[in-house]
């Protein structure tokens, strides 16, 4: 996701909205896609008994969906939000503003840090003034209460936020005082405390509607209209993460008026801007400005031509620089949705349509993923009613316009994508009563996390694999293994043994109902399986070995480290290891002797006495034994065992090792 700040759109429609109140040795998932999807159908997620309008959208870096509106409650506007957890469902409405705080007619806006933290921000009415107020929500947690971040005493609206790295958030804000409107901006840091507002324009004429964006070094940039005495100009100033704000810069030239403002940027410190600029409505262009992360501001561009009407603009900045803007203009006969490219040198594509002739075209809103795509929506009049159309864009290339709405009148949608390059759209629909409808793009392969792939195992062992995957918009159809030696598996949970020793790529390949499909890889290696182990008399323990293998040096074995995996072993508890590994370190390859002796408690009869042996012959540097609290079928007795071991070759016999076990029966 892209982080983007608009402005209520200003144009031909201005007086409609102002009306608005184990896996250690697994790799990272790798998506392969299949066409991009839209959800069919979408979800309505505000209560229907009463007006919703004016929804917003962010999506997390984990796909996670927060959508937020303002809801008619049957006495005033309240503010509401919906989630959606990534492969989850949509909850219920949530009231973030206390019920009889009446809101002033403007829109809510959201921001979403990187680590899941929600903060929305909105403008509502008190006793005697207009105060700016936030509420934040962090991931996998409830909402806050409502927190008044303008000071008091002075009306304060139209505010905006942006998230910051490592936590907190920027607001912007118009604040009116005895004689004019100032664009003002405050820091919430992580610890949750504000910082005293600063004013970003200049004293003396007015400027309002402020827009501010965050990269993730933390440098922040807003944009807000100033008039210069006669018409309003674009502006913007910039705050580096540890400095101050700098003074206000043009962005846009005189002599003509500017209706409408967009404001992006990415992760880099890139951002673009948009807006309108013209003679009342009929002589109207597209205009757009840029600045390189550590550079100025570009010469403004002129995307469309003149002498049309331009209802509405937004733009989005793509990964690397450049940008992408839409923008709706009249033909003399109707509406459509034309777009320009904007390069990282600040050059722009001479302007296409992309909406299709024929049916009025409105409100083009956008957003664009880590890879360049950019999707973008609007609001279509149909002939019968308006609906909400989609298409993407990338490298020159544009998909077939889609349809996402259902057969009612519509809002102005809004759009998110998340970096995996999944979108959620918002709008309101129109029957009886308006409510917030939803619906989701799948354009990635399912999530993989958690991935059990065992490091080691021995011939013959069955193996569990196992990983747990999600998709953000699509059930996961299926999870297919292949185990490096030809075979495969179907399955989230899988068992496999190897017939032969040696080290195997493993992958994990899950794929969603809509073809998308995520790929995770790791390797096991495969070892000798076991000796038999025998049960002796039970009489004290004598060692015994096998025939000693040809030493590879003329000189007796060392074992130089014997480690147990796990200490405490069982046959039947699910809570508690079923086996553990005896790491053996050796000079040189021996027959090595492993004897498992049960140590009786005090006061217990000499028959509880327990002995069992394994024989293995073992190359020089370090291997792994296998020792299970079962022998030949049956169950170790439960208690503490010591453990010795002993190599010999035809040198000569090392030294005894010991170590300690537990077996346990609970």
């Amino acid at each position: 996701m892209r982080p983007k700040s608009r402005l209520p759109r200003i144009g031909l429609r201005i007086a409609l909205l102002v009306a608005v109140a184990s896996g250690l040795l697994a790799s990272p998932s790798s998506p392969s896609s299949a066409e991009p999807t839209w959800l069919t159908g979408p979800a309505s997620i505000s209560d229907g008994s009463q007006n919703a309008q004016a929804p917003e959208v962010v999506l997390d870096r984990a796909g996670n969906a927060t959508a937020v509106w303002l809801h008619f409650n049957g006495a005033a506007n309240v503010v509401q939000a919906s989630t959606r957890p990534a492969g989850g469902s949509w909850s219920g409405p949530v009231t973030l503003a206390s019920i009889g705080q009446h809101l002033l007619p403007t829109e809510v806006r959201l921001a979403v840090d990187d680590g899941g933290r929600v903060t929305a921000v909105w403008a509502r009415q008190d006793a005697s003034h207009q105060v700016v107020t936030t509420a934040s929500r962090p991931a996998e947690g409830t909402w806050s209460a409502p927190e008044a971040v303008s000071e008091p005493g002075l009306d304060s609206r139209l505010p905006d936020v942006a998230a910051l790295p490592g936590g907190g958030v920027v607001v912007a804000w118009q604040r009116h005082t005895s004689d004019s409107r100032e664009v003002v901006a405050a820091v919430q840091a992580p610890t949750g405390t504000w910082s005293t507002p600063s004013r970003l324009s200049a004293v003396g004429q007015d400027a309002h509607e402020p827009r501010v964006v965050a990269d993730a070094s933390g440098d922040l940039t807003a944009a807000w209209l100033r008039s210069d005495g006669s018409q309003d100009v674009v502006q913007a100033a910039r705050r580096p993460s540890a400095g101050a704000w700098s003074g206000p810069v043009d962005l846009s030239g005189g002599g003509r008026h500017v209706y409408a403002l967009r404001l992006s940027g990415d992760r880099d410190g890139n951002v673009a801007a948009a807006w309108t600029w013209g003679d009342v409505l009929t002589d109207v262009v597209a205009q757009a400005s840029s600045r390189p992360a550590g550079a100025g501001w570009s010469t403004p561009s002129t995307l469309s031509a003149g002498g049309q009407q331009i209802e509405s603009i937004d733009i989005s900045a793509r990964p690397g620089g450049g940008a992408t803007a839409a923008w709706s203009r009249g033909t003399g006969s109707t509406f459509v949705i034309a777009s320009s490219s904007g390069s990282a040198t600040g050059s722009w594509s001479a302007a296409t349509t992309i909406s299709g002739g024929g049916d009025a075209a409105f409100a083009p809103d956008l957003d664009t993923a880590p890879d360049g795509t950019t999707t973008v929506v609007w609001k279509r009049f149909n002939g019968s009613h308006h609906d909400i159309r989609a298409v993407r864009m990338r490298g020159g290339s544009q998909s077939a316009a889609v349809t996402l709405s259902g057969p009612r009148d519509v809002g102005d949608p809004e759009i998110a994508v998340d970096p995996a390059g999944n979108a959620c759209v918002v709008w309101t629909d129109a029957l009886g009563a308006s409510t917030t409808q939803a619906t989701g793009l799948d354009a990635a392969g399912p999530v993989l996390a958690r991935p059990g792939i065992p490091a080691t195992g021995t011939v013959g062992e069955p193996l569990e694999f196992s990983v747990t995957g999600y998709d953000a918009w699509s059930p996961v159809s299926s999870t297919t293994w292949s185990f490096g030696d030809g075979g495969t598996a179907d399955g989230a949970t899988v068992k496999h043994s190897y017939d032969t020793t040696g080290t195997y790529p493993v992958t994990v390949t899950a794929t969603d109902k809509v073809g998308n499909a995520s790929t995770m890889s790791g390797t096991v290696t495969v070892v000798p399986g076991d000796v038999e182990a025998s049960e002796p008399p039970e009489t004290a323990p004598t060692p015994t070995t096998g025939t000693p293998p040809t030493p590879s040096a003329g000189t007796p074995p060392k074992i130089t480290r014997l480690a147990l995996t796990t200490k405490r072993i069982t046959a039947s508890a699910a809570d508690v290891a079923r086996r553990t590994r005896a790491r053996i370190t050796l000079t040189t390859g021996a027959q090595v002797a492993i004897e498992l002796t049960r140590l009786r408690a005090p006061g217990e009869p000499r028959r509880k006495s327990f002995t069992a042996t394994l024989a293995r012959s073992l190359p020089a540097g370090t291997s792994f034994v296998v020792l299970r609290a079962t022998v030949h079928g049956k169950r170790l007795p439960p208690g503490r065992y010591r453990i010795t071991v002993l190599a010999r070759n035809a040198a000569g016999t090392s030294p005894a090792r010991t170590v300690r076990l537990s077996v346990v029966s609970r």
